[in-house]
């Protein structure tokens, strides 16, 4: 008899170290019971019975645990194959209609009902689907009458279309392998399914209603173990996270996972964490929300750790000290992480240097420069880019657009730029084009952010001017300027009136909101006003000007409003838009074309090239739009930001999808008689950014979006 089902158990678990690193991410207790176990005993209920199993790290643990309703062959890996290249290794032992599901996931769900909608269908892959409240560590899918229309694999923020993500467990027939080369890595979701979806085969969809946690980190993992305690999930196994033998003699533990073999002094406090096989806690101790303690670990008395320290395994803590490191990693979106001065400080920025340097300085020079009083950040930083082993250029103080700048002008990999007001502190990172990364790559950081590895040999350190590097920049677009009679607004930084003032303009400074008029917000990214001209209708007369200088083609981000990208095609030229933050390389050409056309985004640059078209054409800057002679259609915008319950935006926007708004790479467009409105989803909320005639008919269609995300909430 041939398995009904192969069981992917080959993991490395890298986010739950430290609990793997003496058994294999699929024997993760839950309950006192494996994962792998849990699986099994799902397949029994279904009538599966026989199941084969490919593994790989620690297999020799997995292979020693016998289930006494499923019996299981393994199928080893010399090398990683993939999720399918590991189901085509054990091809040979698999039914003709088998079930892929992954070891290190915890669910309930009915496999028999899944398996009958399969056959039904007539796909030869269907994918089971659940609904999560936030899908960024997800394949996310988008699906349309029971069949896959899109994927977004683990999408930014702004491209999480939908709350409904692939869960990883597949019913494939055997056909399906033929596609699938031997002994290379191959993947189901990366390779075979884009594959089927680009030649228009279909792929079935099933959304599953019962339980179901990837258990991929340590907050997954330790959520999955109290919401079977509570009942969300009924599993085989002993009805508590703490082992029986467990030993504490008057110690206070609260809602915490404690593996066997744990001994706990007398008047400690556990709260809300994980304890690893082994560990032995002193007396007086004090273990805060969010630690873990790796097994086989040693905590002398009085102890005290701060909320979210993780120790490693065979660690000795000496008695009395106290750890104040707090490992909430923060969230980077889009380029930035924010958070307050306690949680983002020296140690903290050490790491994160570290990790950039790890993810950005294999093939270049990375760099570090800082706003205002985050200079001793910043220096924190640099030490951590040269505990990586990378080559670390510092840039000195300066605005964040400098830092953008500095990028391409000293071949940097990447650079951060730190900005703090009061408590807050703003961290903007960009790659090798100057550009927020993509978001696989702010995943990567992330993930090297959390591993804790020892430092390398120290990284090499130089220092490169930006600033002087910026204002060569800016004077070049600039060119001869004495021509011209320029008023620049009292609130725009100093520095570019006596620039623009180096360039032979004559300068007046106004204190009205007039002339030249740049702000920078609290990160420090500059937002223009040339001369009553707004930031949407400066591009298009800078992309007029430069088309006349043979640029035939401009990049723009997708929440352009399309009278500019309808007027910029009309030059004619060519329009590439791109992501802020994309989930993949779909957009590479747009970014890269982006990269050399830092104009298109940086406020002071703009208004540079503007300055210079007037001198060139000997028309005042108020007259500017002369340019366009009539043939840019008439537009107004308008932004508005939207804060909604976090748990609630991914479920709202495939709700939003599902009514009448046309999902783009970057958040929904939404068509009315007014005009347009894209609403793209963010870390708080959403973002709105309507075009319309006016701008009082902008902000009612901002309204009219607003009341749409409510009506469909309340529905």
């Amino acid at each position: 008899m041939k398995s009904g089902a192969i069981i992917l158990a080959g993991g490395f678990g890298t986010r739950l170290r430290p609990l793997t690193e003496f058994f294999p991410k699929p024997l993760a207790p839950v309950l006192a019971k494996s994962a792998y176990e849990h699986i099994l005993d799902l397949l029994a209920k279904h009538g599966i019975n026989k199941a084969a199993a490919a593994v790989a790290y620690k297999a020799e643990q997995i292979m020693a645990i016998k289930h006494d309703k499923v019996s299981v062959s393994f199928f080893t890996e010399d090398k990683p194959l993939g999720t399918a290249g590991c189901v085509k290794n054990a091809a040979d032992a698999l039914d003709e209609s088998f079930v892929v599901i992954s070891g290190d996931a915890v669910c309930d769900f009915n496999l028999t009902t899944a398996i009958e909608y399969h056959k039904k269908s007539g796909a030869e892959a269907t994918i089971l689907l659940s609904r999560v409240t936030s899908p960024l560590e997800y394949g996310g899918v988008m699906t349309e009458d029971g069949y896959v229309l899109r994927f977004v694999e683990k999408p930014s923020r702004r491209q999480a279309l939908t709350d409904t993500v692939s869960t990883g467990v597949y019913i494939i027939e055997k056909t399906l392998l033929e596609r699938v080369p031997v002994g290379v890595q191959y993947d189901f979701a990366k390779d075979i399914f884009h594959k089927m979806q680009k030649n228009g085969e279909k792929i079935a969809a099933f959304v599953c209603d019962g339980y179901w946690c990837d258990i991929g980190d340590l907050g997954a993992y330790y959520r999955c173990n109290f919401d079977a305690l509570s009942g969300k999930i009924k599993l085989n196994g002993a009805q508590s996270t703490v082992f029986n033998d467990f030993q504490g003699e008057n110690a206070t533990v609260t809602k915490s996972i404690i593996h066997k073999n744990v001994l706990v002094g007398g008047g400690t406090t556990i709260d809300e964490s994980i304890i690893c096989e082994g560990a032995r806690i002193g007396r007086g101790c004090v273990i805060p929300a969010g630690c873990v303690i790796g097994a086989f670990s040693v905590l002398g008395d009085g102890v005290v750790l701060s909320p979210g320290t993780i120790i490693g395994v065979n660690k000795k803590i000496r008695t009395g000290s106290s750890m104040f490191y707090s490992g909430e990693s923060g969230s980077i979106s889009e380029g930035k992480l924010s958070g307050k001065s306690a949680t983002i400080d020296c140690a903290f920025c050490l790491r994160l240097g570290r990790a950039f340097g790890t993810v950005f300085g294999k093939n270049a020079p990375v760099g570090i420069s800082f706003g205002l009083h985050a200079a001793l950040l910043a220096e924190a930083f640099s030490c951590g880019i040269r505990e990586s082993g990378a080559h670390c250029v510092t840039c000195g103080e300066g605005t964040v657009g400098q830092a953008s700048a500095a990028v391409l002008s000293a071949a940097l990999g990447g650079i951060a730029h730190i900005v703090t007001s009061g408590e807050n502190v703003f961290i903007s990172l960009f790659d090798s084009l100057g550009l927020p990364p993509e978001r696989s790559v702010e995943r990567k950081l992330t993930a090297e952010f959390l591993d804790r590895k020892p430092p390398k040999t120290s990284g090499k350190q130089t220092f490169f001017d930006a600033e002087i590097s910026y204002y060569t920049l800016l004077i070049r677009l600039c060119g001869d300027l004495s021509k011209l009679s320029l008023v620049v607004s009292s609130r725009t930084p100093p520095f570019f009136a006596k620039l623009l003032a180096a360039c032979g303009a004559k300068i007046e400074v106004a204190n009205e909101k007039t002339g030249i008029d740049i702000i920078e917000d609290i990160s420090g990214h500059s937002k223009p006003m040339f001369y009553k001209l707004d930031f949407w209708h400066s591009v298009a007369v800078a992309a007029a000007v430069f088309q006349k200088d043979e640029t035939k083609k401009f990049a723009l981000p997708y929440v352009s409003p399309d009278s500019v990208a309808d007027y910029i095609r009309s030059l004619p030229a060519e329009v590439l838009f791109y992501s802020p933050s994309p989930s993949d390389s779909s957009d590479a050409e747009a970014r890269e074309l982006a990269s050399k056309q830092p104009w298109m985004r940086d406020g002071f640059m703009l208004c540079s090239v503007l300055c210079c078209a007037s001198a060139k054409l000997g028309v005042k800057p108020e007259n500017l739009t002369e340019i366009l002679s009539g043939s840019l259609r008439e537009f107004q915008t308008a932004e508005r930001e939207l804060e909604y319950d976090g748990e609630k935006i991914a479920a709202l926007m495939r709700k939003v999808c599902d009514k009448k708004a046309a999902p783009q790479n970057d958040g929904v467009r939404l068509e009315l008689d007014k005009g347009s409105v894209i609403i793209v989803p963010s870390d708080t909320g959403f973002r709105l950014f309507a075009q319309s005639v006016s701008a009082e008919a902008a902000q009612e269609l901002c309204a009219d979006a607003e009341r749409l995300i409510s009506d469909t909430d309340k529905a």
